[in-house]
């Protein structure tokens, strides 16, 4: 394959294509064994790594993660997650760590989940100049949002941590207490709009009720740009519509994202008028 190296192979891609693999040899073979993840297992795991703390208080703790993010987390991440909500509760919490093996600087934000939370960090992310190449978004069910976002410089570089992270730490911060807002403060000189699609990458916009229960998932395909991702959620927020759970994936030149969307009061986006419009707007947006 030539689709390969770390500037497109993720953990996500693996996960899905390890899912395909897994559920296809089930499907061939006609056995009844599971072999997808058991998230029983997972919990013991989890557990032991938690042995210190009383067991009403994991099993509450446990019971906050949706099973997306479970499943979707190596080891070592989700002791990480579990730790941060333990500790914070209810109180916001941010880190930026820099990520050598997705050349990335990765950012976690826990805090308070509100429309348009994504979108505002999104733009945070390119009033400094900077892109998202991927992200993992969840509501978890203490009405708190964890956020992970990866984002390069303009050169597809990870962050400088004396010029760079200090900056981006500092516009981050005052969005999360609340004490700046980032629409008339994006850089836009910052952005490479007239940047040439060399591999002439056609737009693409999917709509889908059927794979998720509870979601209508919302898959956009287009050629990557500097704020990028804040433009298309603040279109989706626009539109009255919530995102529950969000992948942001940067290959190349092209970026897909992938939206978990519902309207206000929870439910999937089951008009056909409504989802025409979603991808008119949505379409129109990229196109312009």
């Amino acid at each position: 394959m030539k689709a390969t190296g770390k500037k497109v192979w993720n953990s996500w891609n693996k996960f899905l294509l390890e899912q395909l693999f897994l559920k296809s040899r089930k499907f061939i073979a006609g056995s009844k064994k599971n072999f997808l993840p058991d998230i029983n297992k997972i919990k013991i795991k989890l557990k032991k790594k938690f042995s210190h703390i009383p067991k009403n208080i994991f099993e509450n703790l446990f019971k906050i993660f949706p099973k997306d993010l479970i499943l979707n987390s190596n080891e070592n991440n989700l002791y990480q997650y579990f730790n941060i909500v333990y500790k914070s509760q209810d109180k916001s919490f941010m880190k930026l760590k820099q990520n050598p093996h997705k050349s990335a600087t990765e950012i976690t934000i826990y805090t308070k989940d509100e429309p348009g939370l994504l979108s505002k960090f999104t733009g945070g992310v390119a009033m400094c100049g900077f892109n998202v190449i991927e992200a993992r978004v969840y509501t978890l069910k203490n009405s708190m949002a964890l956020d992970t976002l990866w984002v390069q410089d303009r050169t597809n570089l990870i962050l400088d941590t004396k010029y760079h992270l200090p900056k981006l730490k500092d516009v981050l911060q005052k969005i999360l207490f609340k004490e700046n807002t980032i629409e008339k403060n994006i850089d836009l000189k910052h952005q490479d709009r007239d940047k040439k699609n060399y591999f002439n990458i056609v737009p693409k916009v999917f709509i889908d009720n059927t794979i998720s229960e509870h979601n209508t998932i919302l898959e956009i395909n287009s050629v990557d740009r500097i704020a990028l991702v804040h433009d298309l959620t603040k279109k989706i927020y626009s539109l009255g519509l919530q995102i529950n759970s969000a992948k942001i994936l940067k290959m190349g030149q092209k970026i897909t994202d992938i939206f978990y969307i519902t309207d206000l009061k929870g439910k999937k986006i089951l008009s056909i008028k409504k989802t025409n419009q979603l991808k008119k707007q949505i379409l129109h947006l990229l196109r312009n």
